[in-house]
């Protein structure tokens, strides 16, 4: 036999009222969400064409490939890589 569980549906409010959430809120800037948005597209683009993209902790950036390493100063930097790469 096969019981059925009944599930009470708390409703999306209590769902999005978590502390995770509200610890969550007001952690980024606009400007820093659209650079994390960045370097994620650009991430990924680099993965399509066989590179991994890496963020140091002095904020510059290094895209390696096999053995080899470049490292770029900021995002832009890494943006004109990628046009580069990815044509």
């Amino acid at each position: 036999m096969n019981a059925v569980l009944s599930v009470k549906d708390e409703g999306a409010g209590a769902r999005d009222a978590s502390p995770l959430k509200q610890d969550n809120q007001g952690l980024y800037s606009a400007g820093e969400i659209d650079n994390v948005k960045l370097f994620a597209t650009c991430a990924a683009k680099l993965a399509l064409a066989g590179y991994s993209l890496h963020q140091t902790t002095d904020g510059s950036f290094v895209v390696a490939r096999w053995n080899l390493s470049k490292s770029l100063t900021n995002i832009v930097a890494v943006e004109h890589f990628v046009a580069g790469v990815t044509k």
